[in-house]
This record gives C-alpha cells, structure tokens and sequence, in this order.
C-alpha cells in the first residue's frame, strides 16, 4: 500500500491500520496516527476506522493533567461491548468481593520507596516501588514505567485487580519496628519484598568477573521481559527488513 500510495496521507495510514487490524481474541483495541507537523492525534476506537476523534495537542496540553476513558469517546459500539462485556463483568465481581476503605493517605508513608523481590520469583522488572501518582497510590514495576493503582482494603492490607492480573500486598514491620517490607500475593503465590536501601551491605569485595557476567546475564533476562525491549525489538526488525529489502531492490536495478 505504501508502494502504491503517491503521498503520505491520514487517508493513507488509516486505511494501512484497518488492513492490519486484529480482531476476535486479540482483537485491536485502538489505533493512532501522529501528524507531528499539525500536532495532531487521530484516534481510532476498536478497529472501526469510520469514526476518528482528533486531539490538537496545544489545547490539550493547556487543559494540564487529565485523562479519557476511550470508549466513551465514541459512539455505541456494539461489538466493543460484546466482546469485552465477560471481561469487565470478571473484573466488576473481582473487586465486589474486596472491601475497600477510605484512608488517610499519611498512614502508608513509611511504606513508601523502592523493594525488591526474592530470587526465586520470577520478576520482569529489577525492582518494585511504592508512590503516589496524581494523588494515587500505585506499585511501580522499574525499570518501565508500569503503574498498578493500589486500593486499601485496611491501613495494611491493598489489592490491585486488572485484566493483566490480581495482586494482594500486605504491608510489614520488620524486626527493628521499621515499615520495610510487603508480602506481594498473586496467582503464583505469595512474596516477600525487602526495602532496598533496609538490606544487609554485603562485605566489600573486588568482583569476580564470573559474578559479574552472571548479573550481566540476570538484568538481561529481566531486560527482555519488558515492553520497552519488546518494542526496540520491533524497531530493529523493521530496519533490518528495510535494509534488507533495500539491498535486494538494488540487486534487481
């Protein structure tokens, strides 16, 4: 399409994402096409590319911190609402069964900071951390910029329920009375996260080079679990596929 187009378009890129566009179980949930010049966002709402809203970025920007639900952007869509309708009921039964309280803020402060996790769970992310963002608690997951909104169910117990996954936390005193530690509970079972400036230093060493190339080992494998890899991954196949194509065209010249 791109071969047989005689100029860049939002007619162009529209009509490039319905042909590539999923649909059943993962089906695609939104496209966007960026006019950097203009500062313009086209949005498209489950793959129906007849409705478009644009967002001009100036005035967006002047409206400081908000955020919009993407369906209610949009028209009814009935295929939206069938298919995710067994979801979001799942979800709407989840967190009817959690309690949910009112607290002050103040009372999970001590908690807040960076943890980490034991060696034998199996961790996307080198550290988790406890914070606020925009005046919501959230469980961090660095090096992305994941965030999980976390709801009290107590002054030390919160839950986080999503269509990704249904974590518990249990927050802890250590043996000193210190707020330094969690139990993190999901459906593998259950954590123990340490504070990381609360562990024991480790005796000063000169490093051996093997430890070193085993941690090298571990922060990649960790690494490769991340949506920041997955799409640099996506990048470097495109441009390698370009070369490719490049070189092959330069052949057939």
């Amino acid at each position: 399409m791109f071969e047989d187009a005689r100029g860049l378009s939002v007619e162009l890129i529209r009509d490039i994402l319905n042909a590539v566009h999923l649909e059943d179980d993962y089906s695609t949930l939104y496209s966007t096409i960026y006019d950097l010049n203009q500062n313009l966002i086209y949005l498209y709402f489950f793959h129906n590319y007849q409705e478009v809203v644009v967002f001009d970025l100036a005035e967006e920007f002047q409206k400081g911190y908000h955020s919009y639900v993407l369906a209610d952007l949009f028209p009814e869509i009935e295929d939206y609402r069938e298919w995710a309708g067994p979801e979001l009921n799942r979800l709407a039964e989840i967190r009817a069964s959690y309690q949910e309280v009112i607290i002050d803020p103040g009372v999970f402060d001590p908690y807040l900071g960076d943890y980490r996790g034991p060696a034998d769970m199996d961790m996307a992310f080198s550290y988790y951390s406890i914070g606020y963002e925009r005046g919501e608690l959230v469980l961090k997951l660095k090096p992305d910029k994941a965030w999980l909104k976390l709801t009290p169910t107590s002054e030390n117990t919160l839950y986080h329920a999503s269509t990704f996954d249904v974590i518990e936390i249990l927050l802890l005193e250590g043996e000193n009375g210190e707020a330094n530690q969690f139990t993190y509970r999901d459906g593998s079972g259950d954590y123990t996260f340490i504070r990381i400036e609360d562990q024991p230093a480790e005796k000063a060493e000169e490093p051996e080079v093997e430890n070193l190339f085993g941690e090298l080992i571990e922060k990649l494998d960790r690494f490769t679990g991340t949506y920041t890899f997955k799409f640099l991954s996506i990048i470097l196949i495109l441009l390698i596929l370009q070369i490719v194509i490049s070189y092959l065209r330069s052949l057939l010249e």
